[in-house]
Parts: structure tokens; sequence; C-alpha cells
């Protein structure tokens, strides 16, 4: 926290929701990535953690470069998403 309130609720805004990545950085990135990895992209690991427990958005699979590969399915299941991490913070912590 700083002295800047203004600045505090706009940096405290914007780490409450999940990244967002402009449409052609994602396109983009997704292209190199495949084209990297000589045309094949590894699906289970973008698709595991968007149905997985911590309900992943596509931006966050990105983000995080799931796409790239490197990441197993099983160890891909365990990112969690943003909107879950605060359904973990309300349960994990005392709020009275």
């Amino acid at each position: 926290m700083s002295l800047d309130a203004a600045n505090d609720i706009a940096l405290r805004d914007k780490l409450d929701n999940p990244p967002s990545l402009p449409g052609r950085g994602k396109l983009e990135a997704v292209t190199r990535a495949v084209r990297s990895r000589g045309g094949t992209l590894p699906i289970d690991s973008i698709l595991a953690p968007l149905f997985g427990p911590g309900k992943l958005t596509v931006d966050e699979a990105l983000y995080y470069g799931l796409y790239r590969g490197g990441v197993g399915k099983d160890a891909a299941r365990r990112f969690v998403g943003k909107r879950q991490q605060s359904k973990f913070h309300f349960h994990c912590n005392d709020t009275t």
C-alpha cells in the first residue's frame, strides 16, 4: 500500500480479476507456440485446468503459458484461477 489511494484501488481492482490478454496477443502467442512445436498443440494441458477444480479461464491458461507444453495434464489441473482463489480465501480465512 502507498499513500496514493486512487492508485491502490486501481491496483487492487486489477489484481482481483483474472489476467486478460488482448485478442491479437492471444492468437500470436498460440501461433508461435504451435509453430515452435512443429504444428502440434498440447490441448490436454489447456483443457484440463479449464474444466478442473481450479477453473482457469482461457486467458489464464494462455497467461500461464500452458499451451507451450512442458506442463503435464496432472500438473496443469493444479493451477487455480483467480475466481476460485477468492472462494478459497473466503473459506480459509476468518472473516469475523
